[in-house]
């Protein structure tokens, strides 16, 4: 189960704003692309959730991330993560990003016209066919 999310990927530790009484909420710019990122996930959430109907996982999982940066600019790694992890978990994929215990990051060359990331989650000890299986004779995620 692989998604994709198209654009540039904004980081989530510095779309973070602060009120006076110290209530904190995510900048204009972080909501736009989580909305838009959220509407791209839906259509492919929506493919997968008849292969495995145990979304949101419950359990621990491996994150395998694929970065195609839109510019050279330099990016925070752990920025992206942690907007990748939310919006994993606002989508309905994951129960809690507490639960991505593993993460593999591969970044590739700058383009221009094609930026975004690609993800997949993978069940610490199972695979995604293993889960099938387990779900097609009634079994339960753990």
């Amino acid at each position: 189960m692989t998604f994709v999310l198209r654009g540039q990927m904004p980081s989530g530790k510095n779309s973070v704003k602060t009120t006076r009484t110290g209530q904190r909420y995510p900048n204009d710019r972080f909501v736009a692309w989580r909305d838009a990122s959220l509407q791209e996930l839906h259509g492919q959430v929506t493919r997968y959730r008849q292969e495995v109907a145990s979304l949101p996982l419950s359990a621990p999982i491996k994150l395998y991330c694929e970065y195609v940066p839109g510019d050279r600019r330099v990016r925070d790694v752990p920025g992206i993560l942690d907007a990748l992890c939310h919006l994993i978990v606002r989508a309905g994929l994951l129960v809690d990003d507490g639960l991505v215990h593993e993460v593999s990051w591969v970044r590739h060359d700058v383009d221009r016209t094609q930026p975004g990331l690609s993800f997949r989650m993978e069940v610490l000890g199972q695979s995604w066919m293993s889960i099938v299986r387990t779900m097609a004779k009634g079994g339960a995620m753990k």
